[in-house]
């Protein structure tokens, strides 16, 4: 048994079903990284290395961050919602600390290509599923956003992240001529994916991305520039003759309203049901930031937040403030990852949060290494829009790769896993 506990074929399958699994059924994730963290814990113990592990960067400053949060929201009342949100946000420790001790530097290939195939399959049902359902009847917009996703149970926005990711993965494996045509079929198919999954922020990140790794390579050639510009004309077309992507893109820019929060209860306005149903989604997000931010300063609380346990509840009280609660916008964050950090751990939490973040773009930068900070970018763009780490969906598809990233460029000192032209 020890034996088989410590062979890294073992620590590959394990890993390697963790990243098949992250597009699927939360279930088959939550399996691997309960069965990932025994084992490393059964590692550290045959190592005889015990606490010192989390001396390392790489798994330090997640571990920070979860205690205090953890310290920070013992100071308030809520301890059921607490709890709740401290059994998520361990996955912060047990991704990284599972990914730190099974990881091996031959994984990296096979576990990226894994993650592709699993979710071509799982893209590639979708699409079949959803044209069965049109053939037989159903309205055209079965094809798009929540309905795209609905047979698997997953939001169309955390999908397009998966998708965008897959595109990425696969641009960059025919750079290195690794199964060329394979990889050009499964980025067509992530590409009508993403396209269905109308994600408008991770649509115009994924864009300018492969355009940026396009020009990386070896600078802007006509070839490139041609295909470049063929990228943006064909989804521009796309979306303009779309009736559904255009509702859903002149949605994501409109921003026609007036409102400023107050501290004067007399002075607040209040929304009225009609209003609010003609609120567009930046509009709603810019509302929303600027209720959480502007009562946390009022209140005194930009330092620490209003803690993990009790951010929520002032966030809707201050939303029945202002007329959005209790019945249209009651338990919703700001929609700001950013922001969501502030007001709940302050300004010392959100440090926290940027350090690591800082920290894996300094390590992916001087590797030179374009699919780990093409990564980082997409998944720092979409925090802006969207707050990811609140979802233990989102939880485990940043901290599994950004682990998987971080150490992997750790144990890699091969000149040739730069694919940055210097």
């Amino acid at each position: 048994m020890k034996t088989f506990l410590k062979n890294p074929s073992f620590h590959l399958f394990l890993l390697a079903g963790l990243a098949m699994a992250i597009p699927v059924y939360r279930s088959f994730a939550n399996a691997f990284i309960i069965i990932s963290f025994v084992v490393g814990l059964f590692l550290i113990y045959q190592n005889k290395s015990g606490l010192r592990i989390l001396l390392r960067s790489i798994i330090a400053l997640p571990v920070f961050f979860y205690l205090y949060l953890l310290i920070n929201g013992l100071t308030g009342y809520d301890y059921d919602f607490l709890w709740k949100q401290l059994n998520k946000n361990l996955l912060f420790v047990l991704i990284p600390f599972s990914v730190l001790m099974l990881y091996k530097d031959f994984f990296y290939t096979k576990i990226l290509r894994l993650f592709t195939y699993s979710l071509f399959t799982i893209t590639s049902v979708l699409l079949l599923h959803n044209l069965i359902k049109f053939i037989k009847g159903a309205d055209s917009s079965v094809f798009y956003f929540h309905e795209f996703t609905e047979l698997i149970g997953e939001h169309a926005v955390y999908f397009s992240l998966y998708l965008s990711l897959g595109i990425l993965i696969c641009m960059d494996q025919i750079q290195k001529q690794t199964y060329i045509r394979v990889n050009a079929l499964m980025i067509l198919i992530f590409s009508l994916g993403l396209w269905f999954s109308a994600s408008k922020a991770i649509i115009l990140a994924t864009l300018a991305l492969v355009i940026f790794y396009l020009i990386s390579q070896s600078g802007i050639s006509f070839k490139k520039a041609a295909i470049g510009l063929s990228v943006l004309v064909v989804f521009g077309i796309s979306i303009a003759t779309n009736p559904f992507l255009k509702q859903r893109f002149i949605e994501g820019f409109t921003y026609d309203i007036n409102f400023e929060p107050t501290d004067k209860l007399e002075n607040a306005r209040v929304f009225t049901s009609a209003e609010i149903d003609e609120i567009s989604d930046l509009e709603l997000r810019v509302i929303l930031g600027k209720i959480s931010t502007y009562h946390l300063v009022k209140d005194q609380n930009l330092m620490f937040g209003y803690g993990l346990s009790d951010y929520q509840d002032y966030l809707d009280y201050y939303y029945m403030y202002y007329g959005l609660a209790p019945f249209h916008y009651e338990g919703y964050s700001p929609h700001n990852q950013y922001i969501t950090t502030l007001v709940s751990s302050g300004l010392v939490g959100l440090f926290i949060f940027l350090l690591y973040i800082g920290y894996s773009f300094y390590r992916g930068f001087i590797k030179g290494h374009y699919l780990y900070l093409s990564f980082l970018i997409l998944f720092c763009f979409a925090m802006v829009f969207e707050t990811y780490l609140l979802r233990a969906k989102g939880i485990i598809f940043f901290f599994f790769f950004n682990s998987f990233f971080l150490i992997h460029n750790a144990q890699n000192t091969k000149d040739e896993d730069s694919n940055i032209r210097k």
